[in-house]
């Protein structure tokens, strides 16, 4: 998993993760967010995600992802 994770922000250097909401629950806990980076051609992206966190005995169980990043949005250009 570190490798997978690590070669993601290898690739995406510039990627940052913004939090828009957490819904916390006994059972579970779901987080909103919108990631932005800057592609190779200098083009700023955006794309919103939901993590999902499974818990048991006040531990997170895994983590599932939810996003859009097949379809980002186009910002315009970073400066």
């Amino acid at each position: 998993m570190r490798t997978h994770i690590g070669g993601i922000f290898e690739r995406w250097p510039t990627l940052r993760f913004t939090a828009r909401a957490l819904y916390p629950a006994p059972e579970f806990a779901v987080c909103e967010w919108t990631a932005q980076a800057v592609r190779d051609d200098g083009r700023r992206i955006e794309w919103d995600g939901v993590d999902v966190f499974p818990l048991r005995d006040g531990k997170i169980l895994r983590k599932d992802v939810y996003s859009a990043s097949h379809a980002p949005r186009v910002l315009g250009t970073a400066t």
